[in-house]
């Protein structure tokens, strides 16, 4: 049963993925931006800051903040994700 509930979650966060991905393709940046945030703050509870998951995912929020012209924030998160993954 924790097993069947742990993987309708992880479908549930990929799935969540995905659609972040749809909504910035349509240009639909703001709702693009709540739903990536709230996902990577689950993916991040859910698997961990080093998972490749959560990384995509917070590329993917990286480029949404890109997108609405907070580059600021956006090369942060980008800096993070490079210091994951080189130390």
């Amino acid at each position: 049963m924790i097993w069947r509930t742990s993987l309708r979650g992880i479908s549930s966060l990929d799935s969540a993925h995905h659609l972040v991905f749809c909504l910035w393709v349509r240009g639909q940046y703001e709702q693009t931006r709540q739903l990536s945030e709230d996902t990577l703050t689950r993916l991040r509870r859910v698997l961990g800051d080093d998972h490749p998951h959560t990384r995509d995912s917070a590329h993917n929020l990286a480029a949404v903040l890109a997108s609405l012209s907070e580059h600021g924030q956006a090369d942060q998160l980008d800096e993070q994700i490079r210091f994951q993954l080189l130390g």
